[in-house]
């Protein structure tokens, strides 16, 4: 089926490049207005595309430090009820890191649209990657910090 498919796609493509260059002049415009067409559609999927990576790029992290800060407000609640000052401030301790993170995310953004001015200060992956893993420590410890203070 797909040979099918790939033949049949390859001869339309042969009949309209034929049509272009040797057709008679209503067939070349028929061609032409096809190539046009099929030039539209692919700048509107490349533009698409490009669109929706803009878009995940913009959120890629923000869910996840919502989720932290949220733990943490349920946790300090937790640790309040009980009194627990060591809690606390291990809290606040791991609230400051969660604000630097958001701070360098924040620091990132700002970098991508300076980006589309200037290549030179485009954010590297090696910035990305070591939010990822601070982000994934973050997670990791506010997840130990969370067996500590309920358990379950």
């Amino acid at each position: 089926m797909r040979k099918i498919i790939s033949l049949v796609v390859v001869v339309v493509a042969l009949v309209i490049g034929y049509n272009l260059y040797f057709g008679t002049p209503e067939e070349k415009a028929n061609a032409r207005e096809i190539v046009d067409e099929v030039k539209n559609i692919g700048k509107a999927s490349w533009d698409l595309l490009k669109s929706e990576k803009e878009k995940m790029e913009a959120g890629k992290y923000d869910d996840a430090a919502d989720k932290i800060k949220g733990i943490f407000e349920r946790l300090k609640g937790i640790a309040r009820d009980n009194d627990d000052q060591d809690q606390l401030v291990k809290l606040d301790d791991l609230e400051q890191k969660r604000l630097e993170i958001e701070r360098r995310l924040a620091e990132l953004d700002r970098q991508k649209d300076v980006s589309t001015r200037s290549i030179s200060q485009a954010p590297t992956s090696a910035q990305e990657e070591s939010i990822k893993r601070d982000l994934r420590r973050l997670y990791e410890e506010t997840e130990s910090l969370m067996k500590d203070i309920a358990p379950q």
